[in-house]
């Protein structure tokens, strides 16, 4: 309830517990968001007063997690608060947001009288710029809302607290695989992997009989962890019929994978580990001539008219050139990244690996991150602004290479080389030109109609828009 406060016209205590109480709803639990805040006696007395001569149902109050009070969650606990609710981005003026240092202190506090820790979590930063744009657009924009606080931002702030202060991210994934396979969604496995240490995929919600699937990110917690599944009777006999389970479940285009609702258009039939009757594809096998994998840098070494990158729901695709020049002009619409960059649609992370890239000619992953001075607190960073590139065709793949010693001699596996789009045709002899954009849209959406004509508006908006 915005009461008391100078908004309480949103809704105050006679409405919202009189739609409570039509509900069916008993005791509401209010955050602290009044004016003045719950976080001293004072704030608590006053909200108090207001609740009991106007609310019809029972209530309690969220007591307030700022840095202004963050010593004084005891004496909110001994006047009634059930728990403390922080916000780690603005929230009001009236109400400050917690910052990671002060976050920690209040959990520290709260654990003295078994309190109750809430955080409402996104990254301030980005938080912030996209509320800005938002608000710059004076929100004539319905879909920006879930631009200006995206999904990664919530994950992001916890996972840079975690870091800080040496603890380890765990990510419930009891139902995991419906919310990577939901229609719409734009969540990966790969996204999930950058921001957590460790997650599971949840078997028996997903039809298989028994079991997790288990998938560790920090190395730190590798090297005993079989001991630790031994220590506590996680190792069954006859494990390896759990193992056929997933094997079965996390194939492509099956309830965990992503191949039925990000695939609009498959050239090569059948599964990684089931090829359809009489293919010679075998994924990862390392053999060039039937393993699709190999076959990426085939295409690039081989051909002067394809493109390969994360172009498509943020996944890996190929787009040959006749098409590539209108799709060039659907997602640049003639911006160049500076110009990107100060209307504030690319990241400085994105900016940094283009100016290595636009300076540098072909870089391989590896000496992308360290000429563009990324540290290993920003490998989030560095992974979103790398697929963003990709998606808004600044950058695409050009080829791969492996690192060298100080003999010069190569070893371990291969890295990926990126390249400026331009650099990557005008190797090539060809020029991308100036495509006008709604026209080059009317074209791909007509030539995407002819793949997929059962596919949804928005769904092919976002696969043509990026």
């Amino acid at each position: 309830m915005w009461d008391p406060s100078p908004l309480n016209y949103r809704e105050d205590w006679v409405c919202g517990s009189q739609c409570a109480a039509s509900g069916g709803i008993t005791t509401i639990v209010d955050m602290p968001l009044s004016v003045p805040p719950v976080v001293d006696h004072e704030g608590f007395v006053l909200k108090r007063n207001v609740a009991e001569q106007a609310s019809c149902v029972d209530f309690a109050f969220w007591g307030g997690l700022t840095p202004g009070c963050v010593d004084s969650l005891a004496e909110l606990d001994a006047l009634g608060c059930v728990a403390y609710k922080g916000f780690m981005s603005f929230a009001n003026p009236d109400y400050p947001q917690i910052t990671d240092g002060y976050l920690v202190r209040g959990m520290r506090n709260a654990a003295a009288f078994g309190g109750l820790i809430g955080v409402h979590a996104e990254n301030a930063e980005i938080a912030d710029f996209g509320s800005r744009e938002m608000a710059a657009r004076l929100g004539a924009d319905p879909t920006l809302h879930d631009e200006a606080r995206p999904w990664w931002a919530e994950l992001e702030a916890i996972h840079s607290v975690c870091r800080t202060y040496g603890m380890y991210l765990f990510v419930d994934g009891a139902r995991l695989g419906y919310g990577l396979g939901a229609e719409g969604n734009d969540v990966t496995v790969r996204d999930l992997a950058a921001l957590a240490d460790a997650f599971y995929f949840g078997g028996t919600k997903c039809g298989a009989m028994f079991g997790e699937a288990v998938v560790l990110t920090a190395d730190a917690l590798k090297p005993r962890f079989k001991a630790y599944m031994k220590q506590n009777g996680a190792v069954l006999a006859k494990g390896w019929l759990l193992g056929a389970q997933f094997c079965a479940l996390l194939e492509d285009g099956l309830s965990l994978g992503s191949g039925d609702g990000k695939r609009f258009h498959t050239v090569i039939p059948g599964t990684w580990e089931s090829p359809a009757d009489g293919s010679p594809v075998r994924w990862h096998t390392g053999d060039p001539e039937t393993d699709p994998w190999e076959w990426r840098m085939r295409v690039l070494e081989e051909r002067d008219d394809i493109a390969y990158a994360k172009l498509f729901f943020r996944t890996s695709g190929y787009i040959a050139w006749p098409l590539y020049p209108l799709f060039y002009a659907v997602r640049r619409r003639g911006e160049s990244l500076e110009e990107a960059y100060r209307r504030g649609t690319v990241s400085g992370a994105a900016k940094r690996i283009y100016d290595v890239l636009a300076a540098s000619g072909g870089v391989p992953l590896h000496d992308l991150k360290l000429l563009g001075r990324f540290s290993k607190g920003e490998k989030s960073a560095f992974d979103r602004a790398l697929t963003d590139l990709q998606s808004r065709m600044f950058i695409t793949v050009c080829g791969r290479e492996q690192k060298r010693d100080k003999n010069g001699r190569a070893y371990g596996w291969s890295s990926t080389v990126f390249t400026t789009v331009e650099d990557f045709w005008a190797v090539r002899g060809r020029s991308l030109g100036k495509e006008d954009p709604e026209r080059a849209y009317a074209v791909l959406l007509a030539r995407l109609r002819t793949l997929r004509p059962d596919l949804e508006p928005s769904r092919a908006e976002k696969a043509l828009r990026g």
